[in-house]
């Protein structure tokens, strides 16, 4: 009895846990595209400003040593300071 007891709560907690999975993803996918651009629009204006020549790329103030690593995370493959610029 203890057994069966075991199984039935271990396929209840599996089954909490996917369904809260499944329930968890569109609300976070939810997010409005005028919050995103918010945000992009605020991050934007709070980097540093460019300087000629200050070694960052883009008018993020990206550093080229974490442009490959940062770029595999995001888009998936690693990218050259001069293909992240493009």
């Amino acid at each position: 009895m203890k057994i069966e007891l075991i199984r039935q709560s271990k396929h209840l907690l599996l089954g909490g846990i996917v369904v809260t999975l499944g329930l968890w993803t569109p609300a976070q996918a939810q997010v409005a595209d005028a919050q995103i651009n918010a945000m992009v629009d605020a991050l934007r204006q709070a980097a540093p400003p460019n300087k000629p020549n200050d070694g960052m790329f883009s008018q993020w103030q990206v550093l080229p040593g974490i442009i490959p690593s940062w770029t595999k995370q995001c888009v998936g493959r690693e990218l050259t300071p001069a293909q992240f610029e493009s």
